[in-house]
């Protein structure tokens, strides 16, 4: 039987480049797809009370609070060219409850939760950018108004320093 060396012109040559190529691509752009997948999905990442950026000392992670609840931590950063606010997240949505000042590094509040009993929610403290400090104020002045407080939704500006999960009490 005769050995065939050579393939004929007419017939494609197999390249292994092209395979090789998108078992590298693969992965790459299936992370990408995760990622825009878990950022319309999930809207703030799972931060921590403890950061590098600040902490809630007060009340602790998964505790139950009570519909007048306190709450207190310290600024490990300077954010002196920041809006603090803290506010209150609950699937996506924000529920501003009060600016923090960033003169001191601790800071401390006595606020009202109108969640209902037996739900869990986030208390954040983040860093807001200046057209999100006034959309904050002018949310405020409505609900004074009107008495209505409809939570704002989350926008990439926001940025999560430090948070815990809560519930309220029955009662």
């Amino acid at each position: 039987m005769e050995q065939v060396n050579e393939y004929p012109s007419d017939r494609p040559s197999i390249s292994n480049n092209g395979f090789l190529l998108s078992v590298a691509v693969f992965p790459v752009a299936f992370a990408w797809l995760l990622t825009l997948l878990i950022k319309a999905f999930v809207p703030f990442s799972t931060i921590d009370a403890d950061t590098e950026f600040a902490a809630i000392t007060a009340p602790q992670h998964k505790s139950h609070i009570s519909r007048n609840y306190f709450v207190s931590g310290v600024i490990k950063q300077d954010y002196s060219n920041s809006n603090l606010f803290i506010v209150e997240e609950n699937e996506g949505t924000v529920y501003p409850k009060t600016p923090v000042s960033h003169q001191n590094s601790s800071w401390s509040a006595n606020l009202y939760t109108g969640a209902p009993a037996g739900d869990d929610f986030r208390i954040v403290l983040m860093a807001v950018s200046n057209d999100d400090k006034d959309r904050f104020h002018n949310w405020f002045k409505t609900g004074e108004a009107t008495g209505k407080y409809p939570g704002l939704p989350i926008v990439e500006s926001m940025q999560e320093l430090s948070a815990v999960t809560v519930q309220v009490s029955n009662e």
